[in-house]
């Protein structure tokens, strides 16, 4: 397994440089026909998390090599992977556009829908949902783990609060004053599977597994009621454990068993 660090990747995108890591078992001891262009699972992060964090706290570097399978892990900050418009950065053309172009001029990455995967934890497991949404002609598979879908849980929130992840001026960085809005919008992944599913859009196919004990668990309940709605091939999972990386470790493999399977 190899890895790539990549420290100046220039967007045009986002207006700058950002960090990127790339795994790639281009000399691993599995027989990788020659040719053969990778599989590949574009990996995000949570919040206050970097491109690193899945590397120094999961046994991803282990996984990907016993999948075969290439993992991007590019920088989000804590963006939710939305534009950001008042600074003119358009992450969501980003991830789904430019960064896979990218990519695949600088490695043998696939080009087809049914070898790019996208997944995440937390705010990256909600980047994951809907930009795998938004995207659904690039994405075949999204994978997320205890996706924070903030429109599910913080409607209420208020200026004052002092867990920022809660307080509404940091929750409109995101969506826009317009909170209510949003609800009915494509920063919402729910409202875009009902709107997807209305349109005949072949979803992708979608991994879910949270904790027992994490506080985001109706947030996957709720995504679960809509995926049902829409007839969707999903597969959920809830296992013991809360938000943290031990979870993760714990429910990692069985991940990219089924982003591989077929």
């Amino acid at each position: 397994m190899a890895l790539f660090q990549i420290q100046n990747l220039r967007s045009k995108e986002i207006r700058r440089k950002i960090s990127v890591n790339v795994l790639l078992p281009i000399d691993s001891h599995r027989e990788h026909p020659v040719g053969e262009k990778f599989r590949t699972l574009y990996l995000l992060h949570g919040t206050t998390d970097n491109n690193m964090a899945w590397l120094l706290n999961t046994r991803l570097y282990e996984l990907a090599e016993k999948y075969n399978l290439c993992v991007v892990l590019p920088s989000g900050e804590n963006t939710y992977y939305l534009n950001q418009e008042d600074r003119f950065e358009n992450w969501d053309s980003f991830f789904a556009r430019e960064l896979p172009m990218l990519l695949r001029r600088a490695f043998p990455l696939s080009e087809r829908r049914e070898d790019t995967f996208i997944g995440g934890f937390s705010m990256g497991g909600y980047g994951a949902l809907r930009n795998g949404l938004m995207h659904h002609e690039s994405f075949s598979k999204i994978c997320c783990f205890a996706p924070a879908l903030e429109l599910e849980y913080t409607m209420d929130s208020t200026y004052d609060a002092e867990d920022y992840l809660r307080n509404r001026g940091f929750v409109e960085a995101h969506y826009g004053k317009g909170l209510e809005d949003a609800v009915e919008s494509d920063k919402n992944p729910l409202w875009l599977i009902g709107q997807l599913s209305a349109q005949g859009v072949e979803l992708p196919k979608i991994f879910l597994a949270t904790g027992e004990d994490d506080g985001l668990l109706p947030v996957q309940q709720s995504i679960v009621q809509h995926l049902e709605a829409a007839k969707a091939d999903y597969t959920a999972h809830i296992a013991p454990g809360s938000h943290e990386w031990d979870f993760l470790n714990r429910n990692l493999e069985n991940a990219l068993q089924w982003l591989t399977k077929d």
